[in-house]
């Protein structure tokens, strides 16, 4: 790299397949890059043990996206995310990967893709993730400094190591007051309800909300035995529920507690898997009037029925 850089009219920059990436690098681009709004980092990966500081007056869209390096090297440095005009931040990296997010007082979207890193168990022949509670307290920071967000999307493996760490989620309550759009992809296992929990209490003010399923095989759970009575959810109004199957109980479960809980209510939409549709049109038709008749808390609601594309 050259001693400095003078692009003094460049506004979107994306990298790829960077190695050690260093503050001393990044200064190099947000030093000479006096208009930079948009910078993506994909493929990279940053300098191990060395902290990297993203600091920058006039970004407003920042991506970081690691895992694409396929790299299962960890490095041990702290990402500290700092710009007062950033609009909207992506994240897909290692849930051990620590990120410090401070001064985003302008963030209205985020979305976070993040990895369990996998070891090799012989017991099982086969990869297992491995996660600690380390992990879950580090997205559960990362939660608290994007507090003021307006959508917010987030990956089963994020919500898997929050709930690793229940003693952190009793005692940092997180309350997203302006949060509107909430999108879950997650696995309907008991970790992962204790953490998709957390949020939905946290979630009072959304409009709307998205639950995608990300596996088919599920624990048997009672999600009723989970929900708090005093989530009626007064200013939700729309909801999705993506990649059903029309076979498993967590489904019909899930959605007759919405429908029994929020008030007001207008519009679900049930997207169901493709697959499912052309391999068993009895058991769609079996679970379609199943969700139909559920009680509801507003009966002027409506739900439609959609085949995933």
């Amino acid at each position: 790299m050259p001693d400095s850089i003078d692009l003094p009219s460049l506004r979107n920059l994306s990298l790829r397949s960077i190695d050690c990436l260093s503050d001393e690098f990044l200064d190099l681009y947000f030093n000479g890059c006096p208009l930079l709004e948009s910078l993506s980092f994909i493929a990279c990966d940053f300098l191990e043990e060395e902290n990297v500081t993203f600091s920058a007056p006039q970004l407003k869209h920042l991506v970081i996206d690691t895992f694409n390096k396929g790299s299962d090297t960890p490095y041990n440095c702290k990402i500290l995310v700092s710009a007062p005009n950033l609009i909207s931040f992506q994240c897909c990296d290692y849930t051990s990967h620590e990120y410090c997010l401070e001064n985003l007082s302008s963030l209205e979207v985020a979305r976070f893709n993040m990895i369990v890193e996998e070891e090799y168990n012989e017991e099982l022949d086969m990869f297992a993730p491995v996660y600690t509670k380390e992990d879950g307290r580090f997205m559960i920071n990362c939660l608290k400094g994007i507090s003021n967000v307006k959508s917010l999307t987030l990956n089963h493996h994020f919500l898997l190591v929050v709930a690793e760490a229940p003693d952190v989620l009793r005692m940092s309550p997180i309350p997203f007051r302006n949060l509107r759009f909430l999108k879950l992809d997650t696995w309907m296992g008991k970790a992962y309800i204790r953490a998709v929990m957390y949020i939905l209490e946290n979630s009072r003010d959304i409009e709307t909300l998205v639950i995608e399923f990300s596996r088919v095989k599920a624990d048997c759970i009672n999600l009723s035995e989970y929900w708090v009575e005093a989530l009626s959810f007064q200013q939700l109004k729309y909801i999705e529920v993506r990649n059903v199957q029309c076979c498993m109980d967590h489904e019909l479960d899930l959605l007759r507690t919405f429908l029994k809980n929020v008030v007001n209510l207008e519009k679900m939409t049930v997207f169901i898997s493709k697959e499912r549709s052309t391999v068993n049109e009895k058991g769609m038709k079996c679970f379609t009037e199943e969700v139909l008749n559920c009680p509801r808390a507003n009966s002027d609601v409506t739900i439609r029925f959609r085949i995933s594309q």
